[in-house]
């Protein structure tokens, strides 16, 4: 008889475990030195490379089976998905209708009550066209069992509270005086908090070069208890940087496992460049947040086959276009994504997703109503910032584009570091 072979969910031997730990503490001292001498300038190019390589390494150890538990499952690799109820439509062009309505009532650029009145009962019947009964949308269980003396947290959920923790002091630690000037952005961010405060609504913020209005909302309150100030506009920022963790843990839980989405929200927490866009007071703070939460819930509903997921991701993908331009290149990432996993042989289970995905497209093309009548009155105003970027509009082009073009590219890769 031959020797027997071990479970998949047998221990890893002690050496496995040893020396993949090395590695990964290994890459992490390598990562450390690697932005040492980065900030210092010093051998940009052997720094970089080095950064790379820890990056790289500490992903392949990471993610090897005698590192973290694997999931019994993949979810972009399972072959059977499940099955997804048909489509009721009565609700889906109610929403429509209603959107149809609310777009006629949001001139002026304003969220007039009759509009948004109209505009959230369409979104009220998406819902309800997605609604599934109970437990339709998934979540996280932050407790393993409650006792009388109060409620046990599991392990990974201390951890990612202490993730949060070293999060808020890197963010908001002499958050008063660092950075101290205001620059030229934060000048107008806080004139059109202001604007709010005064009992305006608008869609979009034309003032220059043009402004999506979510960090706006989102500080608007914290500006009413505590006054409007530099220190409100960048401590909005950073509390929105800290509640990017969980969301970031839960995406990682969803496409692999708990340790994985524990290490990814640890590394966004002190990540340099996460750090600084956060503690600055911009309003991209908010797009890393919605984004996460857009995945989240594509991942999900591509993998339990509930509406109710793609109309969450839906929901998130129309509310990323109301917090910083550069989300305008996330629709085009969604469609690689589907013709990707086409490409890969699951065609088949994307047809049987059809319904989730009509509910997606439709949720988010409902969210885009206030901001579509915006740039239907005002096409140049909205669009003027990225005319700035991609045209000579505001300084002559540069004479190589594509060293120019490959050079952003590198530098964008880098900020991660």
């Amino acid at each position: 008889m031959g020797a027997r072979q071990p479970s998949r969910g047998a221990r890893v031997a002690w050496p496995s475990v040893t020396w993949r730990g090395a590695l990964v503490a290994a890459s992490v001292g390598a990562a450390l030195v690697a932005q040492w001498a980065l900030d210092r300038r010093l051998a940009p190019g052997i720094a970089g490379g080095l950064s790379m390589a820890a990056a790289l390494t500490f992903g392949a150890t990471t993610a090897g089976a005698g590192m973290w538990r694997r999931r019994e499952r993949d979810p972009l690799a399972r072959p059977t998905w499940p099955a997804m109820a048909p489509l009721a439509w009565p609700p889906v062009v109610g929403a429509g209708m209603l959107g149809a309505l609310a777009f006629t009532r949001f001139g002026g650029n304003r969220f007039t009550v009759d509009g948004t009145g109209l505009w959230l009962a369409g979104l009220l019947l998406i819902s309800l066209a997605a609604w599934e009964g109970k437990g339709a949308i998934g979540g996280a269980v932050w407790w393993r069992g409650r006792r009388r003396d109060g409620i046990l947290l599991a392990w990974r959920h201390l951890a990612l509270l202490g993730a949060m923790a070293a999060a808020a002091f890197l963010r908001l630690y002499r958050l008063a005086g660092v950075p101290l000037e205001m620059g030229c952005d934060l000048p107008l961010n806080w004139a059109n908090v202001r604007e709010i405060l005064a009992g305006e609504a608008p869609i979009f913020f034309p003032s220059h070069p043009g402004r999506e209005g979510v960090f706006f909302y989102l500080t608007a309150p914290l500006a009413a208890v505590f006054g409007l100030s530099h220190t409100t506009l960048k401590a909005s920022s950073a509390l929105i940087g800290v509640a990017t963790l969980p969301a970031v843990y839960l995406l990682g839980k969803e496409l692999r496992d708990r340790e994985t989405g524990l290490v990814a929200a640890a590394l966004l927490g002190v990540s340099h460049w996460h750090v600084i866009l956060t503690r600055v007071g911009y309003r991209a703070a908010t797009m890393p947040l919605v984004m996460v939460f857009m995945w989240l819930f594509f991942a999900r509903g591509l993998r339990t086959g509930r509406k109710s997921d793609h109309v969450l991701a839906g929901l998130f993908l129309g509310l990323g276009f109301y917090t910083y331009n550069a989300f305008v290149v996330v629709p085009l990432l969604v469609v690689l994504l589907l013709l990707g996993e086409a490409l890969a042989g699951r065609g088949r289970r994307l047809v049987a997703h059809g319904p989730g995905l009509a509910l997606l497209a439709v949720t988010a093309a409902l969210v885009l109503v206030p901001l579509a009548r915006y740039v239907a009155d005002e096409p140049f105003q909205y669009s003027y910032r990225i005319a700035t970027r991609l045209t000579n509009l505001e300084r002559p082009l540069p004479a190589d584009l594509r060293a120019t073009l490959l050079r952003n590219v590198a530098r964008t890769l880098a900020m991660f570091t």
